[in-house]
């Protein structure tokens, strides 16, 4: 009689958890790599993005009357690209204009003035929208600082010097 020798059932079970736990392994790993390449590339078309933005978008020049800023022009210099959801940040707070106290504007290609009343409350966004609504009494004057952002990034800065 032939005596045959196997695995006991205890070592295949362990053996086969173990070929789980490997293979569970393995596909959280590659998982990970493939998460990691994803926001790599991400980050790198949005930093390429906001290197456009930065590079053809400018608070181009501003007038003054005395030391009250009465007019900034700000450029988008992209041949076609237009910046939508910008941002006008004055000391770090949002300016909101139009009716509805919305701060996001497009910018489309081309150099787009800006009146500002002196009376401090109101201003002509021209091409780009209704009224700014968020100055300080005194107006905008001269040491404040004049940001552009968008998508949460600043582009462009300007501190007015009248």
């Amino acid at each position: 009689m032939i005596k045959k020798k196997g695995i006991s059932p205890v070592i295949a079970v362990v053996m086969l958890l173990l070929i789980v736990v490997v293979m569970v392994g393995g596909v959280f790993t590659w998982m990970q790599m493939i998460q990691e390449d994803v926001e790599r590339v991400g980050e790198e078309q949005l930093e390429g993005i906001l290197d456009q933005a930065r590079e053809h978008t400018a608070i181009e020049m501003y007038s003054c009357d005395d030391d009250t800023v009465t007019s900034v022009t700000l450029y988008n210099g992209h041949a076609y690209q237009e910046w939508e959801d910008m941002v006008i940040y004055i000391d770090g707070t949002a300016v909101e204009f139009g009716d509805n106290g919305e701060d996001e504007f497009d910018l489309e290609p081309g150099r787009h003035r800006i009146d500002i009343e002196q009376n401090g409350g109101d201003g002509d966004f021209g091409d780009i929208g209704d009224a700014l609504a968020t100055w300080d009494d005194d107006g905008l004057k001269r040491g404040h600082v004049m940001n552009l952002g968008w998508r949460g990034e600043t582009v462009a800065t300007e501190t007015f010097t009248c």
